[in-house]
Parts: structure tokens; C-alpha cells; sequence
């Protein structure tokens, strides 16, 4: 059984490798490829978001595109 401490850290680390070009790439095709999965599409999106601000209003036009809510916009 995994810690959870190492999941957390093995999740962030996952997040930390993809890149805005692997996001826009899974919002766009996720219909096609990953249509059994769309909260795990939103969530990985919303992730990488989180840990790359500079995106933050890129990824939310590109949700809203996908079919998702946009990300809740914070001052």
C-alpha cells in the first residue's frame, strides 16, 4: 500500500513534467480519447493551473472550449 505523502508527492511531481502544450493537447482531443474520463481531464487541467499560474487564464478559455466549467477567478 502506498503513504499517502509519497502519492502526494509522486501526483506533484506528475503535474510539475507536463507542459501547457500536453494540457491544450488533452482538452482538445479529450472527447475522443479520454471520453470515459472527464472528471480526471477537468481535475489534471485545473491541477496544472494550480501549479502554473502563469496559464491560469489560457487553461480556463480552453475548459470553457472542452465543454467545462472555467476556472473560478481570484484576485
Amino acid at each position: 500500500m502506498v503513504d499517502f505523502e509519497d502519492y502526494e508527492a509522486y501526483r506533484a511531481q506528475t503535474i510539475a513534467r507536463l507542459d501547457r502544450a500536453d494540457v491544450m493537447r488533452l482538452l482538445d482531443e479529450w472527447r475522443t480519447k479520454y471520453a470515459r474520463f472527464p472528471d480526471n481531464v477537468e481535475v489534471l487541467a485545473i491541477e496544472f493551473a494550480e501549479h502554473h499560474p502563469e496559464y491560469q487564464t489560457e487553461v480556463s478559455a480552453a475548459l470553457l472550449k472542452a465543454g467545462f466549467d472555467p476556472l473560478e477567478q481570484t484576485d
